[in-house]
């Protein structure tokens, strides 16, 4: 867990644990203002299925509004979430469920508006990409693909992304829902 900021060394992103009430339990930020961010580095490529946001523990401190973003290198950021609103107090939390898995490896929570300060707890629901098995990346799908790329994959790689679609499916079957 890392962070564009720290208030100090006792409010630092790795204290932004949802649901820790210990003296130091959440992130803030060093100033308060839009260019402010806390990210976590998954261990590997994951699915993210939801982020939860809390405010900060003993203070009446809470992001009221932010974007999320992800990345699968830290570097190259696309906003999957914009203007969410966050808790009514420091103690509510704020599920932002995705309606469709988004891959990534990094998944920054931007702040745009406050109670009182930046502070935060959070977390991250994810799921493992499954080792040995295609991935369709989170903005490829077979019907922007054109026919040629398709028809690069080989049988064997036909027959693994035939599982994500929960029956057959060949070259002449992705042909057809092509055209």
């Amino acid at each position: 867990i890392s962070s564009s900021s720290e208030y100090n060394r006792n409010h630092n992103a790795r204290l932004a644990r949802l649901h820790s009430e210990h003296k130091y339990a959440n992130w803030s930020a060093k100033i308060c203002d839009t260019q402010q961010w806390i990210q976590v580095k998954l261990d590997s490529m994951s699915y993210v299925w939801e982020v939860a946001v809390q405010g900060r523990f003993n203070r009446d401190q809470w992001v009221t509004q932010f974007d999320i973003a992800i990345s699968d290198d830290g570097k190259n950021w696309t906003k999957i979430a914009e203007n969410c609103d966050g808790p009514q107090s420091g103690n509510d939390i704020v599920y932002f469920t995705f309606e469709k898995a988004q891959l990534a490896q990094y998944v920054r929570i931007m702040p745009l508006a406050w109670k009182g300060w930046i502070s935060m707890r959070f977390d991250v629901k994810t799921s493992p990409v499954q080792p040995n098995k295609i991935t369709l990346a989170k903005r490829w799908s077979l019907v922007d693909a054109s026919v040629d790329r398709v028809l690069e994959l080989t049988r064997k790689e036909i027959k693994e992304v035939s599982s994500y679609f929960n029956g057959d499916f060949s070259i002449k079957s992705a042909k057809e829902c092509l055209n």
